[in-house]
């Protein structure tokens, strides 16, 4: 696939595609940077982003999205938004961090914790939940 692949042209795709594994793993390991870029080196791509004006595009519109997203979110959450937590392999890439919190500090502290723990952490908190040990906490 080319570099001119985007999210809704995958969802058309998989109209065209008999292989249910072969799609999902196209939107959730071959899509953002992978398919307008052909790489998931976020490090390589900042650096060719310095001579290529197309890489640099790809990299502001993500930066703006990941922004517009967290904003659509404060909007629905309203003013007590306590902070804005950043994590995942890419918050190691500061000069995107620093992007994004420049955009989205207005609304509140922006946390981040680079590397992917999410899924351990999610686990945790639900067997600490199934111990007993932390009451179910309800986010309205």
């Amino acid at each position: 696939m080319g570099k001119a692949v985007c999210q809704l042209n995958t969802i058309a795709l998989y109209k065209t595609m008999n292989d249910e594994e072969a799609f999902f793993k196209l939107i959730a390991g071959k899509g953002g940077l992978i398919s307008h870029t052909g790489s998931n080196d976020v490090e390589a791509l900042l650096n060719q982003a310095k001579s290529d004006l197309a890489i640099k595009e790809i990299i502001d519109a993500m930066i703006y999205q990941i922004a517009k997203e967290i904003g659509a979110m404060a909007t629905v959450l309203g003013r007590d938004i306590d902070a804005i937590l950043i994590t995942g392999g890419m918050a190691y890439a500061k000069e995107i961090t620093d992007a994004i919190r420049e955009k989205v500090d207005w609304i509140a502290k922006v946390h981040i914790f680079p590397g992917e723990d999410e899924l351990k952490a999610l686990a945790m908190g639900a067997y600490r939940y199934l111990e007993q040990t932390e009451p179910l906490k309800d986010y309205k």
